[in-house]
């Protein structure tokens, strides 16, 4: 299978004949030169365009590519967005790292921006790919998300990777002078005082100047995802589209999780990282 499909919805009528849906079959010859096909059945019964049961079980048969999706009536955008949130991975592999980075153009007017895992075989291949590189290494932007920098926290999350990992990632980029951006999420409902301890012993120790932006943000439960089936809040929709919701927590975690805010912007002009999304969580700590 292609890494880039088009995707035809379709469906049998009670006249036998078979409804299209208005998609890329008039332009078949064309799209095939570009990729495959992925037939799906369009769903006819419009009770049931809007129920999550619909469009759990329909799988794309490829993990990463370029889907084109042919969106004729409203379910099929739904459809689309389902498939969006499951595919939203985007982290660069460690063949990429090896392979690709090392013969990046380096150029004045070009600037890479990829987002990575910062994890002990991820952090290998970056040396690897830097010690291979001649001359100078491209300007570049590295993407990750430390979510919550305890150790109990990213196991719960399945983080894939330590503390320590992730310091040794913010070290490895500052001696090559690689610019870092760095995620951090609020809302979670089962810290510890002893995450709180992490949080400030690992903020003690990201060497001075490794980061160039911290992104603060609240912890969003989307549809079919772990944290979704396990929090509760309010559903959010976009016009008929389901989205999830913002989690709600009591009022012990908003306790922890204000500590660990204050903490992260407690260390902005110690570790001289820009700060954003703070007005937001205060935001939601004060509406939950």
């Amino acid at each position: 299978m292609a890494d880039t499909l088009f995707v035809q919805f379709y469906n049998q009528t009670k006249g036998g004949y078979f409804d299209l849906c208005n998609g890329f079959s008039d332009t078949y010859d064309l799209c095939k030169s570009k990729g495959d096909f992925y037939w799906t059945e369009h769903e006819v019964d419009r009770k049931k365009w809007f129920l999550d049961e619909t469009y759990a079980n329909r799988k794309l048969p490829i993990n990463k590519g370029t889907v084109y999706i042919s969106a004729i009536y409203t379910n099929h955008l739904y459809q689309s967005y389902v498939w969006a949130v499951r595919l939203n991975t985007g982290s660069i592999t460690i063949p990429y790292i090896r392979e690709v980075m090392p013969a990046l153009p380096c150029r004045d007017d070009m600037e890479y921006r990829l987002f990575m895992r910062p994890a002990k075989a991820e952090n290998k291949a970056l040396q690897e790919a830097l010690d291979k590189h001649s001359g100078e290494f491209p300007h570049c932007v590295l993407g990750f998300g430390i979510e919550f920098p305890s150790n109990r926290m990213l196991r719960y999350i399945d983080k894939g990777c330590t503390t320590d990992e992730i310091l040794e990632f913010l070290s490895l980029c500052k001696r090559n002078r690689i610019r870092v951006n760095a995620n951090l999420i609020l809302g979670w409902d089962n810290l510890i005082e002893d995450d709180i301890r992490e949080v400030e012993n690992f903020m003690e120790r990201v060497p001075e100047n490794s980061i160039t932006t911290v992104q603060l943000r609240w912890l969003f439960a989307h549809p079919h995802t772990k944290v979704h089936d396990m929090y509760k809040g309010k559903g959010i929709t976009l016009g008929p589209f389901y989205e999830g919701f913002h989690v709600e927590i009591s009022k012990k975690q908003k306790e922890l999780n204000k500590e660990a805010g204050d903490i992260i912007s407690l260390y902005r002009d110690i570790k001289h990282y820009k700060l954003e999304g703070m007005a937001s969580i205060r935001k939601n700590l004060e509406k939950n």
